[in-house]
Order: C-alpha cells, then sequence, then structure tokens
C-alpha cells in the first residue's frame, strides 16, 4: 500500500508543469522589498576637501527619518548625492529614487549655502507652488547630514492644496544604499 501512495504522488508530481519564466520573475518580482544596505559615514562617502580659500563637500547616501515613527519616511526609497561649493556658496542634491509606478526617477534642489564654517554648513531653499522651506545642516567633523523641510505658510483651509504640506519633517543622511531583497534579476522585454 505505501508504495502504490508513493508511486501516485511521484507520477502526480511529474504531471505538473513548472510556471513560464515570465510568470516565475513576475512572482518573484511581487516579493520583493526594498531595502536598505547600511554602512558606516566615512571618507568614501563624506569627503570635505579645501584649495587655498575654497572648499568643496561631497556626501552621498539614503535619507531616513530621524523620528522613526510609521508613515514618516519618503514614500519612496531615495539615493542621495550632495555637493557644495564654499566660493560658489551653493550646495546641489541630486535624488534618485523608485516611484510608486516602478519607474526610476531624478530630482535635483539647489540650496544657497547661508554659513560655512571649520564645523558646520547650513545651506536653504524655498520651493514648489506651495513654497516649502528645505534646509541642509552639515556637521563636518561629525559627518552628519541633517534634511528639514517646513512650510515658510502655514495653511488651514481645507480647499487649500497647500494644507496637507504643513508637516515639518527631519531625516538624516545615512551611509550606504537601497537594493531589491531578494534581488531582482534583470528581464529586457
Amino acid at each position: 500500500m505505501k508504495k502504490l501512495i508513493a508511486i501516485t504522488l511521484l507520477i502526480a508530481g511529474c504531471q505538473t508543469k513548472p510556471a513560464p519564466q515570465s510568470q516565475q520573475v513576475q512572482q518573484q518580482a511581487e516579493r520583493t522589498v526594498w531595502r536598505i544596505l547600511e554602512r558606516p559615514i566615512d571618507d568614501t562617502n563624506f569627503l570635505t576637501s579645501c584649495s587655498g580659500r575654497n572648499c568643496f563637500l561631497h556626501a552621498t547616501g539614503v535619507w531616513k527619518s530621524s523620528t522613526g515613527k510609521p508613515g514618516s519616511e519618503l514614500a519612496d526609497p531615495v539615493s542621495v548625492t550632495i555637493r557644495c561649493d564654499k566660493a560658489e556658496r551653493q550646495c546641489i542634491a541630486t535624488e534618485a529614487s523608485v516611484n510608486w509606478t516602478g519607474m526610476l526617477d531624478s530630482d535635483q534642489m539647489d540650496f544657497r549655502v547661508s554659513s560655512w564654517s571649520e564645523d558646520q554648513i547650513v545651506a536653504t531653499t524655498v520651493a514648489g507652488l506651495c513654497d516649502i522651506g528645505t534646509q541642509l545642516v552639515i556637521d563636518l567633523p561629525g559627518k552628519t547630514t541633517i534634511l528639514r523641510t517646513y512650510p515658510t505658510k502655514e495653511s488651514s483651509a481645507a480647499n487649500d492644496p497647500c494644507a496637507s504640506f504643513n508637516d515639518r519633517n527631519t531625516f538624516v543622511l545615512h551611509g550606504g544604499h537601497w537594493q531589491l531583497h531578494p534581488v531582482a534579476p534583470k528581464v529586457l522585454e
């Protein structure tokens, strides 16, 4: 009897067809999630250099909420490169992200440096239809970068589209990058 059951199971297993490769890739893509592969902030991802009176900063990483509260993270995984030039009094933050539709996107924000000392860079910008303020505070000895967003004009009117931007947020730059887990195979269609 046991042999008959084992043979029946073996035959039944042989008759099932594996899913087509495109279906397997789609099933795997449904199970993937974005995760941060963190690494420490060091001289490879936070560099400062000076030549004469001019100084430069180059920092890379990912933004993470400083509060750690659910819902406080950015909507899409964002990797950022920040470059600052003391003589130009400018910082440029270039961000790359994968949006909710799965499309790769990039954005660039220009900041005006309001102060640059041996210890700290402070740069701000105001942008968008709702005049959202964004401030970079970079601690040079500590190799820490903080991004703050804040409304420059508060709105409480229910029909005002800017009312949803009344929140203040703070993000800290962490070393590392975003990666899909499990790693999704590259499939060209």
